[in-house]
Parts: structure tokens; sequence; C-alpha cells
């Protein structure tokens, strides 16, 4: 078991994950994906670092470079997963064409390979 913390660097393989959030990142804004701002704090300058290094994307991005294609996701979070994450891990179980399980503090996401979450978007 692993654990991350938002715009974690403490991980050996944070080199690593950090190059696959951003080729995640690319792959996104060429599905149009817009970072929704409405998610940040008064402190949170830089819009993309901040909702980029959250605990859920480090979390994919460390699966999607440590299991093997195909493999599932599992994820469990002390907190509620913020609106811009859940939007963008239906589009990484998309273009990953992997299932992400994600506990949160109020339900279970269950991210499909075609971009559904179990929640019908009502979280």
């Amino acid at each position: 078991m692993y654990e991350f913390y938002a715009q974690d660097i403490r991980h050996p393989q944070s080199k690593e994950i950090y190059e696959q959030l951003e080729i995640l990142h690319e792959q996104l804004i060429k599905l149009g994906y817009q970072p929704n701002e409405s998610v940040l704090t008064k402190n949170e300058i830089n819009v993309e670092w901040s909702i980029y290094g959250h605990s859920e994307r480090l979390a994919i991005a460390f699966n999607l470079i440590s299991t093997p294609p195909g493999t599932t996701i599992y994820l469990t979070k002390n907190l509620r997963m913020c609106i811009d994450c859940h939007e963008v891990s239906k589009l990484i179980a998309r273009l990953t064409q992997r299932e992400i399980i994600a506990r949160d503090k109020l339900r279970i996401h269950y991210f499909t390979k075609d971009g559904r979450c179990s929640c019908d978007d009502h979280f």
C-alpha cells in the first residue's frame, strides 16, 4: 500500500510519476479537458500545478507506471474527491482502458473503461 498527499514529492518514483502526469495532461488537453478552477483555494496561484498534483492523480499515475496495462486501479481517500479529479478519472479510465475504483469519504466511485462513473456524476 502506498500513501500520497497533494503535490507529494516524497515517493522514490516521484520523477516518473510526474512525467506520467505530464503525458496524461497532454492527452487530456487533446480531449478538450479544461481544469475546473472552482476547486482551488485563494492561496493556490498556479491552477494547473495545484490541481495536477492532487493525491488521487498521483496515485493513478503511480499505478499506470507500476502495473501491467489493463490492471484495475484501486484508490482510497480520506476526503471527498473534487469534481475536477472526478472528471479526470473518467477520462483517464477511458484513455488507458482501465477500470478505476476510488473510495472517498462519501462513496465508492467505479470508473469504467468507457469513461463513466457508477455515481452518475451525482456526488
